[in-house]
C-alpha cells in the first residue's frame, strides 16, 4: 500500500488531451503503524515467554504459546511489509 503520492497533470496542446500520472512512494518500515504494533506485540510476548511478566502458576505450555505469538507477530509484519514493497514497485 503506497504511503504517499504525487500527481502530475500534462496537457498535450496539439491533440487537446489531458494526461494525469500518479507517482507513489512507500514509507520506510520503521515509520509505519504496523511496525510499532508488531514490535509491541512481540516484546510483550517475549517478556511473558521468558517469565519476566508472567503471573504465578504459568505453565511451560503457556510460555511456548507466548513465544509462538511473538514469532507470528514478526512473521506477519515481515509478510505485510513485503507485500507493500512489492505493490509499490
Amino acid at each position: 500500500m503506497p504511503e504517499t503520492s504525487e500527481t502530475q497533470t500534462r496537457v498535450n496542446e496539439a491533440s487537446g488531451t489531458i494526461t494525469t500520472a500518479t507517482k507513489s512512494e512507500t514509507k520506510p518500515g520503521w515509520k509505519t503503524t504496523e511496525f510499532y504494533f508488531s514490535a509491541i506485540a512481540a516484546a510483550i510476548s517475549l517478556l511473558y515467554a521468558t517469565g519476566l511478566i508472567a503471573p504465578e502458576g504459568t505453565s511451560r505450555s503457556e510460555r511456548v504459546v507466548a513465544f509462538l505469538a511473538a514469532a507470528l507477530a514478526s512473521w506477519g509484519y515481515s509478510t505485510a511489509r513485503g507485500n507493500t514493497k512489492a505493490a509499490g514497485k
